[in-house]
């Protein structure tokens, strides 16, 4: 684990398990917005290739009562939760008919008896594929009139000269619009804390009340 908050680790028994640094900032940031810091203890893994072999150990770890992980969907999203489900599904683990075949819409939420209980997110809606930077596509104000502009700046650029990966068109375009806030050029986290990315989104208040679920808060 590569870094945590709340920083002295409490609660202990609930823990969320995040691919990096720039999912573990915006949630820190939403759980500020949301009055929710210190409802878990939220761990940078430091990569899905970390993440995944994690999930197994800290399913075992005595001390743990909830789990949450949120993952990228990234290109394929089916194949994302069938590596999830690959990775808490054995001996010791979860049964197969515990764990549901595809995503909840509204983010999953495993029991079993003798486990600990584990949620799940995949990034952005549990239903499209994508990463972070579409999740916080959702948060940007509806009447906002930069984000098109944006789009339209990246598309005029010619393909020859394009030195990003196509598969993260979303990402440049939300980095270009962030760019141009009164505040230029902010991570996703700040921008939160900013405003500029709406923190009472429709998507974001889905999210939040996940983990309020997960972690009995409601």
């Amino acid at each position: 684990m590569k870094k945590i908050f709340p920083k002295d680790g409490v609660p202990k028994d609930k823990l969320m398990m995040v691919e990096g640094n720039d999912d573990f900032n915006a949630l820190y940031h939403l759980f500020t917005a949301h009055n929710i810091m210190g409802i878990c203890t939220v761990g940078d893994y430091d990569g899905i290739s970390n993440i995944m072999p994690a999930i197994r150990v800290e399913i075992k770890a005595a001390n743990h009562k909830c789990i949450g992980v949120v993952v990228d969907a990234d290109t394929d999203i089916s194949a994302r939760w069938q590596s999830i489900r690959s990775a808490i599904i054995g001996p010791e683990h979860f049964s197969e008919t515990s764990v549901p075949k595809s995503p909840s819409p509204d983010g999953t939420i495993v029991f079993q008896v003798g486990l600990p209980k584990i949620g799940i997110w995949i990034m952005p809606d549990n239903k499209l594929s994508g990463m972070l930077e579409d999740f916080a596509r959702f948060l940007i104000p509806v009447h906002d009139k930069l984000y098109d502009v944006a789009e339209k700046a990246v598309a005029g650029i010619p393909v020859s000269d394009r030195l990003f990966n196509p598969r993260h068109l979303t990402k440049v375009h939300l980095h270009t619009w962030l760019a141009w806030q009164s505040n230029p050029g902010l991570p996703i986290g700040q921008a939160i804390s900013q405003t500029y990315l709406k923190a009472d989104a429709e998507h974001a208040l889905l999210f939040i009340d996940w983990v309020k679920k997960l972690y009995d808060c409601t």
